[in-house]
């Protein structure tokens, strides 16, 4: 049985890649000199991802990056290329709304939130550059809550 911490971790993990796949679509939205800052960021972002707390921040990172990219431009601290070797140094991040900025995309999804190893094995599959990834769960109980 995952520890709360470990599910924790992999919602983290889960939601940052979420993240990640989601500044991918809006790519095309930026300039070629912001697309290689872009890929920079979560380059560097990538790396951590040891600690709860670096999680979370990261996270928090991304999200904004991914907002920037929605907007198509690039605001501070993502304007220059990270130089940062812990995620406190990145400096002031815009505080936004998560629950107004993409509310279901936040909630888990059923399969995370019913499956016995709350989407472990799910999350740690690689993810194909060109086609489809398939999962097929069932489970012949409920989960105790």
């Amino acid at each position: 049985m995952a520890t709360a911490a470990k599910v924790t971790a992999q919602s983290y993990n889960m939601r940052y890649l979420m993240f990640k796949s989601k500044i991918q679509e809006n790519l095309s939205k930026l300039s070629n000199e912001d697309k290689q800052l872009v890929a920079r960021w979560v380059e560097k972002l990538n790396s951590f991802c040891t600690k709860m707390s670096d999680l979370e921040m990261r996270n928090n990172i991304i999200m904004n990056l991914l907002f920037q990219t929605q907007t198509g431009k690039l605001q501070k601290p993502f304007t220059s290329p990270p130089t940062f070797s812990s995620l406190e140094k990145v400096g002031p991040i815009q505080d936004m709304d998560k629950d107004n900025l993409f509310p279901e995309d936040l909630r888990l999804p059923l399969i995370m939130q019913n499956s016995p190893d709350h989407g472990a094995f799910l999350v740690s599959q690689p993810v194909p550059k060109c086609g489809a990834f398939a999962y097929i769960a069932i489970v012949s109980r409920p989960m105790n809550k």
